[in-house]
């Protein structure tokens, strides 16, 4: 009734698969989440207010900017 070298390998096979499974889970759950979606953008300060808002784009708070002429 011994282990025949089939069934050896097998639970051996088994048992690196099932701890790579796990080790590949730890690390995706070790790692921070990514946020979808989201880009970096240059902002520049609002000549009139002050507020930070995207390059280009006029102040939502004062209407000035670069294309308002400040």
């Amino acid at each position: 009734m011994g282990l025949s070298f089939t069934q050896i390998l097998f639970t051996v096979v088994v048992v690196v698969a099932v701890w790579r499974v796990v080790t590949f889970f730890e690390r995706r759950r070790a790692r921070p989440p990514v946020r979808g979606g989201r880009r970096a953008v240059d902002v520049a300060k609002c000549p009139r207010c002050g507020t930070y808002v995207p390059t280009g784009e006029p102040c939502p708070h004062c209407g000035g900017g670069p294309e308002r002429g400040g």
